[in-house]
């Protein structure tokens, strides 16, 4: 739940993701030590306490998708930890 928080709070007062090293280590989630504090592993956090698969997969999923499409450019994986098939590990 800590992960939940920490990602809420740095969302809602418009804080930066992109390179972001969270307080929090999740608990029983497998991702490579580099993940545990960047947002691949908080992210990895949320999934696994939300409750509807299928709403996980088309809503969370797929905005996650699309704003990594539009931004594709811009955004280095690395420095947030996702691995490069984090579509197929993100989905439930």
């Amino acid at each position: 739940l800590r992960c939940c928080t920490d990602l809420r709070n740095i969302c809602a007062h418009y804080g930066r993701l992109y390179f972001r090293v969270f307080p929090a280590i999740p608990a029983n989630i497998e991702v490579t030590e580099n993940a545990k504090r960047k947002l691949w592993g908080t992210i990895q956090a949320v999934k696994n306490l939300y409750p509807d698969a299928k709403k996980w997969n088309t809503n969370v999923v797929c905005k996650i998708e699309s704003v990594f499409q539009k931004y594709k450019d811009s955004i280095n994986l690395e420095h947030i930890a996702f691995p490069k098939d984090w579509n197929t590990l993100l989905q439930k």
